[in-house]
């Protein structure tokens, strides 16, 4: 009863707190800036702040790697969406 009650209705309540924890760890900054050593091991924001550190970095090559980095983000988005709608349309709520 609860997977066919419970977990169909709390389906967009996880897959939000999924996509949302996914979205913190893609984007965090200040501890992978504490613990990480190699170059190999930087996140997305870490390797953005290095490169405008180490070059004379023009906002137009920033916006563009910003961009590139923010892409995954976006097709997570889209993919998730459709269960989004899905689950509120089945959640039960009526006018």
């Amino acid at each position: 009863m609860y997977f066919r009650i419970v977990v169909p209705l709390a389906w967009p309540a996880i897959l939000t707190l999924t996509i949302f924890t996914w979205r913190e760890t893609w984007d965090s900054f200040v501890w992978p800036f504490i613990i990480i050593t190699e170059d190999n091991m930087r996140t997305i924001p870490i390797g953005l702040q290095r490169f405008q550190e180490e070059y004379v970095a023009t906002y137009n090559e920033v916006m563009a790697i910003s961009t590139l980095a923010m892409i995954p983000l976006v097709l997570m988005f889209f993919f998730f969406q459709r269960a989004f709608i899905r689950g509120i349309v089945l959640s039960g709520l009526k006018d």
